[in-house]
């Protein structure tokens, strides 16, 4: 749970700080004494509205801006988690897998690892966000004692999400967007799943293999995030919509790989491989999915936040946390 409303908190600062950027932010016209004859006042010639083009170059701006700090912290938090892998498994290693402490002290470690970081960036690195505090002082959260006032805080969040899944309701694009996140992500969670059964029960590996794919999905996980977008996307001359379109198009063809032996029965008799019939292969579509899904989660992360009305990005978080694509 904790684990959970720590990740949506989180989340929930990447508007601010893409709001916030140095490069989002328009200096203010100093007007001069003879304003009256500057080209930046009023006249029946200045359009209303600003144009289309700018709104459009504006918004993809800030969906680069949003997709490069979200890359960031992507590419640490794996590099976190890969590093917490290896000290799980040097553990079980030197312990035994037969050992009972064995498998309770990484569960240990990971516990103390999340708390040792996740608490010291809230109180003392992270500000706080815009908008106005929860009351504490009205009529209705004194009275009662403390035990009343934490119940009409969580009655309170709870009925700010439901405020905002009637909110989603409304807004076209927002809803079309977790609509389509939904099914990405269950297709990816399902194919995650379907694999480790696959290579545990056909391919009989072994757990120290099954520990590798996993190691090899999260190091290419960090890759993926890190050289979309700032290396590949650029060089492709892709905005973030385009780029988006391509990963989930490329992750759409792994399933593919693996029915290959249904649209050609003979082709292990025929290439002595294909259609995941080697243990290798795995190994190699564990690579292929975890690059891919780096830039997946980078690039969803990012237009999901440019979507959300200031000042809801916590309540809308919440509501696209439960869909979240596997980091391996």
């Amino acid at each position: 749970m904790f684990y959970g409303a720590g990740n949506v908190l989180l989340n929930a600062y990447l508007p601010v700080f893409v709001r916030n950027h140095p490069d989002m932010r328009v200096e203010p016209i100093v007007e001069s004494s003879r304003a009256s004859t500057s080209a930046s006042v009023t006249t029946e010639s200045t359009p209303l509205l600003t144009p289309l083009k700018t709104l459009e170059q504006e918004a993809e701006k800030a969906n680069r801006l949003a997709a490069h700090i979200s890359s960031r912290g992507m590419v640490f938090g794996y590099i976190a988690a890969l590093v917490l892998q290896a000290t799980a498994l040097g553990t079980i290693y030197f312990l035994g897998v037969d050992n009972p402490i064995a498998l309770k002290i990484p569960i240990f470690l990971a516990a103390t690892w999340w708390a040792g970081f996740m608490y010291p960036t809230v109180p003392f690195w992270l500000k706080a966000r815009p908008g106005p505090p929860l009351s504490t002082t009205s009529r209705s959260t004194t009275r009662g004692g403390t035990a009343r006032r934490v119940l009409r805080y969580i009655g309170f969040g709870w009925k700010q999400i439901w405020m905002t899944i009637k909110e989603v309701g409304r807004l076209r694009e927002v809803r079309i967007y977790l609509i389509s996140w939904f099914l990405l992500s269950d297709g990816v969670i399902t194919m995650s799943a379907l694999a480790i059964i696959y290579a545990k029960t056909s391919l009989q590996l072994t757990p120290a293999g099954l520990a590798l794919i996993s190691a090899t999905a999260l190091v290419m996980n960090a890759l993926g995030a890190y050289l979309w977008p700032s290396v590949i996307a650029p060089r492709l001359r892709l905005s973030v919509v385009p780029t988006m379109k391509l990963l989930i198009s490329l992750m759409a063809c792994l399933p593919g790989y693996a029915m290959l032996g249904m649209v050609w029965p003979g082709i292990v008799d025929t290439l002595g491989w294909g259609a995941l019939t080697n243990a290798w292969e795995l190994y190699l579509l564990a690579a292929v999915f975890g690059f891919l899904a780096g830039g997946v989660n980078v690039y969803g992360r990012a237009i999901f936040s440019e979507l959300i009305r200031s000042g809801k990005e916590s309540t809308f978080f919440s509501v696209c946390f439960p869909f979240r694509l596997p980091c391996y």
